[in-house]
């Protein structure tokens, strides 16, 4: 999924998790990334988010199991004043 890049794919995909899960900057994330010992600029941050993250989802997606195809609610009645 990652093939030419010049990082690791773990570093990339937790890269990307730290930007969906967390409201962080691409600089922000730069600097995380910085502090464990890996120098990526936020130019590259962006745009492997706008690659992967709709492949990422679609993956996702097919690996969800479906919840129920109907749903139901109860009924409820209040009665004020009488």
């Amino acid at each position: 999924m990652f093939k030419g890049c010049h990082f690791p794919s773990e570093v990339i995909l937790e890269t990307i998790r730290y930007y969906l899960a967390y409201k962080l900057t691409h600089g922000e994330i730069a600097e995380i990334q910085k502090e464990r010992g890996v120098t990526v600029d936020h130019a590259p941050i962006n745009q492997w988010v706008i690659r992967s993250t709709p492949i990422l989802e679609n993956k996702v997606r097919h690996q969800m199991k479906s919840i129920s195809s109907s749903w139901q609610m109860d009924e409820t009645d209040i009665k004020i004043k009488g």
